[in-house]
């Protein structure tokens, strides 16, 4: 994975533009929207967009977990450095 969330989101907004194109060309062809699930393309393009939306998922879950850490690591040393004085 390893890819940061600028990336991420700006792949999504691709994917998304790709996904809703797909989508009105579709519809130009007087498929309705139950139906979208039979097309290659359209799946191809859903899968894209809700794999990228795990991606972010997970980038903001480390994130949290980081950010957790760091305030524990905070109030560790301002512990320590308030037992020291």
């Amino acid at each position: 994975m390893g890819l940061k969330r600028p990336v991420l989101e700006r792949s999504l907004g691709h994917a998304s533009g790709d996904l809703e194109a797909w989508v009105k060309v579709l519809e130009t062809r007087g498929i309705g929207a139950k139906e979208f699930r039979k097309c290659p393309k359209w799946r191809e393009y859903n899968a894209k967009v809700r794999q990228i939306r795990r991606r972010i998922n997970a980038v903001a879950a480390v994130e949290a977990r980081e950010a957790e850490c760091a305030r524990v690591k905070a109030e560790k040393q301002a512990a320590e450095s308030g037992a020291s004085e």
